[in-house]
């Protein structure tokens, strides 16, 4: 994370290497080059980078498939399931 954001401990190695905002572009990228979207979603749960992730696969109109079922108690924060 950028310095602006002092004393708060990145979540993801991507974030203390600063470069994940080139993996989120390199993610979608690939969504809009895939033929299906697959969510290994084990258990159920979906985190919140998956499901911003599943939200763009759903707007540029690409076919989703899940491993398990999506359980809406365990999804990320930004998700949409229906």
């Amino acid at each position: 994370l950028p310095t602006i954001f002092e004393g708060v401990v990145p979540h993801h190695q991507a974030e203390k290497e600063g470069v994940a905002k080139i993996l989120d572009e390199l993610h979608l990228k690939k969504i809009e080059m895939a033929d299906l979207i697959y969510i290994a979603n084990v258990g159920g749960y979906i985190g919140e980078r998956t499901a911003f992730e599943l939200s763009y696969a759903k707007e540029i109109g690409k076919p989703i498939m899940f491993h398990e079922p999506p359980d809406s108690t365990k999804q990320g924060q930004r998700g949409d399931l229906e």
